[in-house]
C-alpha cells in the first residue's frame, strides 16, 4: 500500500514543483524567455505523442509536421476575426467565415480534424514499414504543404495567417502538456500498451495472439496526430502567424532527435 502510494505521489509531487517553477518564471523572467519556454513545453508534447507511434509501437512515423499544419490553420481560421475573413478568405463557406471561437474549441476542432486526416491517410499508408513508412509520412508533409498553399481562397496561400489572436499562454501549455503526458503514460500501462508493445517486438507473433495490429496501429497514429494538431493550434496562436512551411521537415527530423536522445 505505502508503495503504491509513493508511486502517485512522485508525479504529483514533479506537477506541482513545475507548476510553482513555471508560476515563479512568469513573474521573474521577460515575455521572450517565456515564449521560450512555451515553445519548449509544445516540443515536449510533440515528443511524447510522437514516442506513441514510434517507441512504443515501433513504427518510424515522421508525419508530425503535417498534422501540426492541419491543426494550426482550423485553428488559426476558426479564431481569426469574422470582418478579416469576409476579404482574406472569400471561399470559407459562410458558417465558417461568420464563426469566431475561442481557444479551446478551436485547438480541439484542430486536433479532430487532424485526427480524420491521420484515419483516412492511415489505413493505406500504416500498411508500410520501416523507411518506406517513412517516406510515406514525410510525403505527408509536402502534400499538406502543397494544399495549403494552393487554397488561396481559403488559408490565403503562401502569404500565411498573421496578426493571429494571441489566445495561448504558459499555462495553457503547461495544461495540455499534463494531459498529453498522463494520457500517453496511462496508454503505456494499460493493456492496450502492452499490446503495442507487442506488436514493436514482433507484429506477426502479436497478431498470432488474437491481437488486431492493423487497428491498434492506426488508434495509436490518430491519437499521436490528435495532440499534433492541438499542439500546432497552440504554436500557432502563441506566435501569432502560421504559414504553408511554418511546421516542415527539419522539424519533423528534430521531434525523432528528441524522443531518441531524450
Amino acid at each position: 500500500m505505502m508503495q503504491m502510494l509513493t508511486r502517485r505521489m512522485v508525479p504529483l509531487t514533479a506537477l506541482v514543483v513545475l507548476t510553482g517553477l513555471i508560476w515563479l518564471g512568469t513573474v521573474t523572467l521577460n515575455d521572450y524567455l517565456i515564449t521560450l519556454v512555451s515553445i519548449i513545453l509544445i516540443n515536449v508534447m510533440l515528443a511524447v505523442s510522437l514516442n506513441l507511434t514510434n517507441g512504443l509501437t515501433g513504427m518510424f512515423s515522421l508525419g508530425h509536421p503535417a498534422f501540426m499544419t492541419i491543426g494550426g490553420y482550423i485553428s488559426a481560421i476558426l479564431t481569426y476575426p469574422a470582418m478579416r475573413k469576409a476579404y482574406m478568405m472569400p471561399d470559407l463557406p459562410e458558417f465558417i467565415a461568420t464563426t469566431e471561437l475561442g481557444l479551446l474549441p478551436a485547438i480541439l476542432a484542430g486536433g479532430g480534424i487532424a485526427a480524420l486526416f491521420a484515419i483516412v491517410v492511415g489505413y493505406p499508408v500504416l500498411r508500410l514499414r520501416g523507411h518506406y513508412l517513412a517516406v510515406a509520412t514525410l510525403g505527408m508533409i509536402i502534400i499538406v504543404r502543397t494544399l495549403v498553399n494552393n487554397m488561396d481562397g481559403y488559408t490565403r496561400g503562401g502569404l500565411g495567417l498573421n496578426g493571429l489572436p494571441l489566445l495561448t499562454n504558459i499555462w495553457w501549455v503547461l495544461g495540455w502538456v499534463v494531459v498529453t503526458v498522463f494520457i500517453c503514460w496511462r496508454i503505456k500501462h494499460s493493456s492496450f500498451g502492452r499490446s503495442l508493445m507487442a506488436i514493436r517486438e514482433n507484429e506477426m507473433a502479436a497478431e498470432c495472439m488474437g491481437i488486431a495490429a492493423g487497428a491498434q496501429k492506426l488508434t495509436i497514429f490518430t491519437i499521436g496526430a490528435f495532440f499534433a494538431g492541438v499542439a500546432g493550434g497552440l504554436m500557432a496562436h502563441l506566435i501569432s502567424v502560421i504559414t504553408p512551411g511554418s511546421y516542415s521537415i527539419v522539424l519533423a527530423f528534430n521531434l525523432v532527435l528528441i524522443i531518441v536522445v531524450g
